[in-house]
Formats: C-alpha cells, structure tokens, sequence
C-alpha cells in the first residue's frame, strides 16, 4: 500500500515537531535539575 506523499509529509512535520518539543521539554528539565541541585545544596549549607 502506498503512501500519498501529501500524507507522508504531514506525518514527517508532526514527528519533526514532536522531536522538536521533546528536544526542547528535554532540556529545560536538565536545567531544572541543575537549578534544584545548587538550591538544595545551599540549603543544605546552613
């Protein structure tokens, strides 16, 4: 069964796109774990 290009391409944006957000959701939880490690541990400091 072929695929219609039109349909391939669409699909091919909506995974390009989810790449994307998950890439980007990926990194912002890195830095939020950075962020929550150096609080914690000048909490810890005192």
């Amino acid at each position: 069964m072929p695929i219609d290009k039109r349909v391939r391409n669409r699909l091919m944006r909506k995974t390009h796109w989810a790449v994307f957000v998950l890439r980007r959701s990926y990194v912002k939880v890195r830095k939020f774990k950075l962020l929550y490690i150096l609080v914690g541990r000048l909490v810890n400091a005192d």
